[in-house]
C-alpha cells in the first residue's frame, strides 16, 4: 500500500507532465511512465523526511554567484528510474573528472555515510590538479564526527558556513519547507588556485 503523499504526487505529476515534456525534452521524449515509477520507488523506501534538501533558492543563488546551472545532473539511488531526469547514478561510482563544475552534496545524516562522502570528495580533490570541480557539502555540526572532522581540517576547505538552528530552511522529499532545530555546516571544498603561477 502506497502513502497518500505518493498518490498525490503522482496526481500532480500527471498534470505537470505535459508541461515538463515540452520544457525539458520536447516532443521526442515522454515522461509519463518515468515520473510515477520514480515517485513510487522512493515512496516504498518509507523515508519520509529523513533526507532534507536545499530549497530551490539555494540552487538559484549558486547559479547566480558561481555560474553553475542548477539541476543539470545529480546522483541518486536508482538510475533505472532517475536517469531520464538527469541522474548519473551512485555518487560513489561517479568519476567527477567527466562532470566539471559545482556540486552540492547533501547526504543523509548517518555518520558512516558522511565519512564516505568526505573521503570521496577529498580523494577526488587530492587526485585532480585541474580544479575543475568544487563541492558544497552539507553536514550537521557534529564536530566529533570523523566525516565532519576530515572536511573541517582539510587543505581543500575553501570556506565553512555555519547555519544556526531555526535560522534557515530546508525541504523534505515532498517539498515541504522545514525550520530545523539543529545547526548545519556547509563546507565549500575545492582546489585553491595558485596566485603566483
Amino acid at each position: 500500500r502506497f502513502g497518500s503523499q505518493a498518490m498525490q504526487a503522482a496526481s500532480v505529476w500527471s498534470s505537470w507532465n505535459g508541461d515538463a515534456n515540452r520544457m525539458l525534452f520536447g516532443k521526442k521524449f515522454r515522461l509519463k511512465s518515468y515520473g510515477p515509477r520514480m515517485l513510487l520507488r522512493y515512496e516504498t523506501l518509507g523515508t519520509g523526511s529523513l533526507q532534507w534538501g536545499d530549497p530551490v533558492t539555494v540552487h538559484h543563488a549558486l547559479y547566480e554567484h558561481m555560474g553553475e546551472k542548477p539541476g543539470v545532473a545529480f546522483c541518486s539511488l536508482f538510475p533505472d528510474t532517475d536517469a531520464p531526469f538527469g541522474s548519473l547514478g551512485d555518487f560513489f561510482a561517479v568519476d567527477f573528472s567527466h562532470y566539471p563544475g559545482g556540486w552540492t552534496v547533501n547526504p543523509p545524516f548517518i555518520e558512516e555515510l558522511m565519512l564516505q562522502v568526505a573521503n570521496k570528495v577529498l580523494d577526488y580533490l587530492n587526485r585532480d590538479a585541474s580544479g575543475a570541480c568544487w563541492f558544497f557539502v552539507t553536514f550537521p555540526c557534529w564536530s566529533d564526527s570523523p566525516g565532519w572532522q576530515r572536511l573541517a581540517e582539510s587543505k581543500h576547505k575553501l570556506q565553512q558556513l555555519y547555519l544556526s538552528p531555526r535560522k534557515f530552511t530546508v525541504q523534505d522529499c515532498y517539498g515541504s519547507v522545514l525550520l530545523p532545530r539543529m545547526a548545519l555546516s556547509i563546507f565549500a571544498m575545492g582546489r585553491r588556485r595558485c596566485q603566483h603561477c
